[in-house]
């Protein structure tokens, strides 16, 4: 916030209050937005995580993309080709990728928005980590 913008903002605020705009609130509105633009980059939960941990979730993670890469690349191909043949290969797994994708695109925040709602004794987010 520029020294214009704040003084408006005062003028503004005193106007309908009767007052004027002087150098201590002008200060005061700075410093107030200064703490406000700090906040807002603070994370409301902090998660410190070893490096054992840290090493862990990585390699759960690279076991999860390897899983997906396979899936991608070997098994839904050969089923495709199973159901379809040769000749509309192609346009059948391109077909049945972009629904895919798409279906991930509506359903993703669907569920995010559930799981943000949902209150349980294992807290919000497990019961959907475990029904996926």
């Amino acid at each position: 916030m520029n020294e214009g913008e704040v003084t408006a903002l005062l003028k503004n605020e005193n106007d309908r209050e009767g007052g004027s705009a002087d150098s201590a609130d002008y200060n005061s509105v700075r410093d107030r937005s200064q703490d406000d633009i700090v906040d807002a980059t603070r994370s409301p939960v902090s998660v410190e995580m070893s490096r054992v941990r840290l090493f862990m979730v990585t390699v759960e993670m690279l076991g999860m993309s390897c899983v997906s890469y396979l899936t991608t690349v070997g098994v839904i191909p050969s089923q495709v080709l199973s159901l379809v043949g040769s000749e509309h290969k192609g346009s059948f797994l391109a077909a049945v990728v972009s629904a895919g994708g798409v279906t991930i695109f509506v359903i993703s925040p669907l569920i995010g928005t559930c799981s943000d709602r949902l209150e349980t004794r294992f807290g919000r987010r497990s019961p959907i980590i475990m029904i996926s």
